[in-house]
């Protein structure tokens, strides 16, 4: 029998345990479902209304409920049940993107009640993203959290890389985003059973007490006060928060695909893979050459070259060189900006790994992510080109400013 010291197994000794294993591939495929499903909500929005002040809308639509509810929604990690609390986040994933499809069908046109849908979904997202870190811990004993952690972080990457990709594609190929929506649902519903069968480890003495403790202001806001205390975390997410604010590229994303690159919408598929393809290569050189020494300073020489990449970005619309000198503007421009969305993706993964993540924050560290400093940086991006824009051209001009 193989045991944990044993080297064919050492590396992957978290999926020894059922639970990790359902936990994983049900976070995998739900990843997929709402990285595929954003690509063709994007590229939908923007074909109706070609507006980027409507992809600003996009992303606050979904950041609004998590800027309410992530007080609560991270006190509702610690004290609910969290697999069957996931569960239900899950399955209103599926909800949403069968609303998608409803109104993909019955309403093609109405942007506004793919809104209404977004804010929903924004509310389900609000609780799935604590309530997932915080089960993490009760599926593997202490001694290989870490293992699981790392590869719990590898499948979300391969998840980024892949859901983008698949849902332009799938647009692409099926003619309009019917089919993304549709698959949405079905991996939404796989991930929802997988979830099913889990069963965590029994919770500490110590983590049973904590739960059963009243809910009152002063535990709702623990969260704030163990942040205010730890200034490496405080500083950590201040700088992430405005890196990613000010940094909106992704946002613009269907303006740049339609109005510069004239792509599709696979070509939107994949510049939105690009970040996690370099995320995914920057984790490869991290896990062999760890960052040990001077992190802060890393940190902020990564958060730098994540500004200036970005500006490589948005002056990007041709790639020099001989071997593709007569390729068209389209293709050269694609190539080009691919290569700079993946350098972007390594530089972000560079500035991340020296931040604090043991999810120790309750409520406040638990509830607030990346996900929502993405989401407003999709509102200021889009408000900026939407109300400064007058044409197609202007606005695919007003997003390369945007990005510098």
């Amino acid at each position: 029998m193989l045991t944990s010291k044993d080297p064919r197994l050492a590396g992957r000794v978290a999926f020894h345990y059922p639970n990790f294993v359902s936990y994983t591939f049900a976070r995998f495929f739900i990843v997929v479902a709402l990285e595929m499903q954003s690509v063709a909500v994007a590229w939908q929005v923007y074909e109706i209304t070609r507006r980027p002040l409507d992809l600003g809308y996009v992303g606050l639509a979904q950041f609004a409920p998590g800027f309410v509810l992530f007080l609560f929604a991270g006190h509702a990690a610690d004290v609910l049940d969290r697999r069957k609390l996931l569960m239900w986040c899950y399955a209103g994933f599926g909800l949403c993107s069968a609303l998608l499809l409803a109104i993909s069908w019955r309403a093609p046109h109405s942007v506004h009640a793919i809104y209404v849908v977004l804010v929903l979904l924004g509310v389900f997202r609000s609780f799935s993203f604590p309530v997932s870190r915080a089960l993490l811990p009760q599926l593997v004993p202490e001694e290989h959290f870490s293992n699981a952690v790392a590869w719990n972080a590898s499948t979300f990457q391969i998840a980024t890389i892949a859901g983008p990709a698949i849902g332009g594609i799938a647009y692409a190929a099926f003619h309009g985003p019917h089919a993304v929506y549709a698959l949405a649902v079905t991996v939404s519903v796989i991930s929802s059973a997988l979830t099913f069968r889990i069963r965590p480890l029994p919770a500490s003495r110590e983590k049973q007490l904590a739960e059963k403790a009243p809910i009152s202001l002063r535990t709702v806001l623990a969260g704030f006060r163990f942040i205010w205390d730890k200034k490496l975390i405080l500083g950590s997410i201040s700088l992430d928060m405005f890196a990613v604010l000010l940094g909106g590229a992704v946002a613009l994303l269907p303006v740049y695909a339609r109005e510069i690159l004239h792509t599709g919408p696979w070509g939107l598929g994949l510049l939105r893979s690009a970040p996690g393809v370099g995320a995914a290569l920057m984790a490869i050189v991290v896990a062999h050459r760890p960052i040990r020494r001077r992190s802060g300073l890393t940190m902020l020489f990564a958060v730098a070259a994540f500004g200036v990449t970005t500006i490589i970005f948005g002056l990007s619309h041709s790639l020099s060189g001989d071997s593709r000198r007569n390729a068209r503007p389209s293709e050269r421009g694609g190539h080009d900006v691919h290569r700079s969305f993946e350098r972007i993706g390594r530089i972000r993964v560079g500035a991340d790994r020296p931040m604090v993540r043991d999810g120790s924050g309750g409520g406040v560290g638990r509830g607030w992510h990346a996900a929502d400093y993405r989401d407003l940086g999709v509102v200021v991006s889009g408000v900026k080109a939407g109300g400064s824009a007058h044409g197609r051209r202007t606005h695919a001009e007003v997003g390369r400013l945007e990005t510098v």
